[in-house]
């Protein structure tokens, strides 16, 4: 008997191509499962695994579980070749010329188009790879559905329609398949002392280095690069990287990504405008109109009194705690524009309110958010409304009530309650009245019932009304007078009363209150008792105790109370 001599690494090879695959090794890349007429159903596989691995003997079913023999002859699957299992041939004609083995199934397992169960399994019945389908994974007929991730399961959130315009990509990289090295800037997240960058990896694999540059201009003309070093986060993770950044006034900042491998350049860069956060009363409450006519949209005006220009993204309105401890939270909405300096922000619940005030549409002052909502669910008799901004802190707060309302106003029905000058905020019931405006309000413009303050600059102890005379019978004309101080201390228990031309008191406005060295507080013409005061002259006197040198300054003024003709 002649005897054969086998070198050993022959042997080593055999036994290498022969070896068993394990689940995944090899996986259902792309299938067809709705052919048209006279094409073939299809099914790719892929081997993932890195290794050579023999299929003789293996078998597929569906959901009958009847196993179908793929062959029973030795097929060898290279790692990262295509195999393209199929009912018949050719494919159809636009895939004649394949440049991919395909084999002919004899008995290919009928893959039904209102859905159906695919397995794959090796010669001892072990799954190597499965899927479950359903139709509304492609409703194209002749159209394949492509694995997107070929390392996560193949079901309805990793199966997409193939985008290849000849429908398919047998024995090739699918379509929907993302590249092998793809680093995107996600987004820019504004925060209260910078941003933070998100950069996510959407390709396959991870790449070894990157670069971030950053470009941020300021809108005085300063400029500043920042280079910072990334290392990838892994396939379809994500990295968050946090950026320090004082934000004193707007910057515009570019941000680009830099990767050598990076094979997709489109989604490498982003740009944003970032403003100076918020500070407390930078957008202050204005105009409410809590009691509308029926069928009329609830809003509330806010104006901002900060001197750039703010970005309302993530910001809110919030009404008062309920039973449960939480406040209802209505979130504006998305891609507002920027509210300008001096300029409203009117949030409405619905769109009605242009329909009612037209020229809103062409304010450009204005920023109109409508939440597409029944109300704002405003109590009609009071309410308290604060105003959030995108990390959840206060900017303003207020508690009204319908007494605010002037008392000698005929009617309140659909009519809004208006702040008279903007730096009355603290005043409380005595800064807010009854808009006279014959719409009922004056959304994004001035109110109806606003006054000046009288600006002073004297040095010592100084007091000032305006206007002066004034008469307040209710028709929304010079209603009130504000009472503007100037006084010698920072800080004083400030006394203001109003008397009659007979030296009676009809009037303390400000008792024993902590006042700054300048102020403004305002006289609605009422006395004690919320009745008119009568036509004629009134003496306004404030006195001042400056509790550091226990020394009283007294300013004293005259005001007309009068009457229109």
């Amino acid at each position: 008997m002649k005897r054969i001599f086998v070198p050993w690494s022959v042997l080593f090879l055999t036994f290498f191509f022969l070896q068993s695959a394990f689940a995944q090794d090899i996986i259902i890349n792309e299938f067809l499962f709705a052919p048209g007429s006279g094409e073939a159903e299809w099914i790719e596989l892929w081997n993932g695994s890195g290794s050579t691995i023999s299929l003789q003997g293996w078998y597929i079913t569906d959901a009958t579980h009847n196993p179908v023999r793929v062959t029973s002859e030795t097929v060898i699957l290279a790692a990262d070749e295509y195999l393209v299992l199929a009912s018949s041939l050719p494919l159809a004609s636009r895939w004649e010329q394949l440049a991919v083995r395909v084999l002919v199934v004899p008995g290919f397992p009928s893959l039904n188009n209102t859905g159906d169960e695919i397995i794959l399994r090796d010669s001892t019945g072990r799954t190597i790879d499965s899927l479950r389908y359903e139709a509304s994974w492609n409703a194209k007929k002749s159209s394949s559905v492509e694995r997107r991730r070929p390392r996560l399961p193949f079901d309805q959130v990793n199966a997409r329609a193939t985008l290849h315009p000849d429908g398919g990509t047998p024995g090739a990289r699918n379509s929907q398949t993302p590249p092998d090295f793809d680093l995107a800037l996600d987004s820019l997240i504004v925060r209260e002392n910078g941003f933070t960058v998100r950069v996510k990896n959407i390709g396959l694999r991870t790449p070894e280095s990157a670069d971030i540059y950053m470009l941020c201009c300021t809108a005085g003309g300063d400029s500043a690069l920042k280079h910072i070093p990334v290392m990838p986060p892994e396939s379809d993770e994500t990295l968050f990287l946090d950026i320090e950044l004082s934000c004193e006034r707007a910057v515009s900042v570019l941000a680009v990504l830099r990767c050598a491998q990076d094979a997709n350049n489109g989604n490498d860069s982003l740009y944003r405008e970032l403003h100076p956060p918020m500070r407390r009363r930078d957008v202050q409450f204005n105009e409410i109109m809590a009691a509308p006519l029926g069928g009329r949209a609830e809003w509330v005006e806010l104006i901002n009194r900060a001197e750039s220009p703010i970005r309302l993204d993530g910001c809110s309105l919030a009404g008062a705690f309920g039973s449960n401890g939480l406040r209802r939270l209505l979130r504006l909405p998305n891609n507002l524009p920027l509210l300008p300096s001096g300029g409203y922000l009117l949030i409405t619940s619905d769109s009605g309110v242009f329909v009612d005030w037209p020229n809103l549409r062409e304010e450009q002052s204005c920023v109109v958010a409508s939440l597409g909502r029944t109300s704002l669910d405003l109590g009609n008799t009071g309410d308290e409304l604060v105003f959030l901004d995108a990390l959840g802190n206060v900017v303003d707060s207020m508690v009204y009530s319908e007494t605010w309302h002037h008392p000698l106003a005929a009617s309140t029905a659909g009519r809004s309650l208006e702040l008279i000058h903007a730096d009355l905020y603290t005043q409380g019931a005595s800064a807010w009245t009854t808009c006279v405006h014959s719409s009922g309000g004056t959304p994004g413009r001035r109110n109806s019932v606003w006054s000046e303050t009288g600006a002073s600059g004297h040095s010592s102890e100084h007091l000032l009304c305006t206007p002066n005379p004034f008469s307040p019978d209710g028709d929304g004309y010079e209603d009130h007078t504000l009472i503007s101080w100037t006084l010698p201390s920072t800080a004083s228990l400030l006394r203001l009363r109003v008397y009659d031309a007979a030296g009676r008191c009809i009037r303390t406005l400000l008792n024993n209150d902590v006042a700054g060295r300048q102020g403004v507080t305002v006289w609605d013409g009422l006395d004690r008792e919320g009745r008119r005061a009568r036509v004629g002259v009134y003496v306004v006197l404030a006195e001042a105790l400056d509790a550091w040198t226990n020394t009283v300054a007294v300013a004293k003024t005259a005001v007309v109370l009068a009457t229109r003709l």
